[in-house]
């Protein structure tokens, strides 16, 4: 996908999964990768979708913003465009009804123009606009949870311990009690937050390293839930 675009192709792709499996660093990743392998400057622009809605209901103008950024990004292909919460900006019900002309409109120009690739991101494609989704669903790449033998690697990288079984194990009973998963970029915050607060892990016993990672997750869910 990447050499395509290169190349001088453009595609438009969607990229979904559970969240904190990285798919809002995938675009960048691939940038830097093109950069080394293709000797040729990748350009990004990123667009937080969730928030520019909002900003968007309040001052309708901020579309203009948009536009100024495409017609930059024409003279600077190749060009990466990243739709970040994608389905806060064209979703199934419109709370900002001028965007989706717009959306669709973009999508026709970039798949004319040469050297753009397109990605839009969310967990959940099934709230996106259906004429938006089926324009964009023609290559997704679906990003699976973490398997559990890197989410043991990451307890034992952080927390230096060879209880990492144990921990996830014992982790993920408690986190199904509250209908929520393991996932690998909660867990290496998690296992950050353990191992600066606490000074002797060595020490604790696995119920008080769960606690402790189980209080940082626990608030983390709250706050993207929130």
């Amino acid at each position: 996908m990447g050499s395509k675009v290169s190349r001088g192709e453009s595609i438009v792709t969607l990229v979904f999964g559970y969240p904190g499996t990285g798919k809002s660093s995938y675009p960048f990743v691939l940038a830097r990768f093109l950069n080394a392998k293709c000797n040729k400057r990748i350009s990004c622009c990123y667009v937080r979708c969730d928030r520019f809605a909002y900003e968007t209901l309040v001052n309708p103008q901020m579309i203009a913003q948009l536009q100024q950024a495409y017609e930059w990004a024409k003279s600077n292909t190749p060009v990466i465009w990243i739709f970040d919460e994608v389905d806060s900006l064209v979703p199934r019900r419109y709370l900002v009804p001028h965007m989706r002309p717009w959306f669709l409109d973009f999508l026709d120009r970039v798949e004319i123009d040469e050297g753009f690739l397109v990605i839009g991101i969310t967990n959940n494609p099934e709230n996106l606009d259906d004429a938006v989704r089926r324009r964009i669903m023609r290559s997704p790449i679906y990003f699976e949870p973490t398997p559990p033998d890197v989410l043991k690697r990451i307890i034992r990288a952080y927390l230096d311990t060879e209880r990492c079984n144990e921990i996830y194990e014992r982790l993920s009973n408690e986190l199904n009690k509250l209908n929520l998963r393991v996932l690998a970029g909660s867990l290496v915050r998690a296992c950050s937050y353990v191992r600066k607060a606490c000074q002797d892990i060595a020490q604790m016993t696995v119920d008080q390293i769960v606690e402790e990672l189980m209080c940082h997750i626990g608030a983390e869910s709250k706050t993207s839930l929130g």
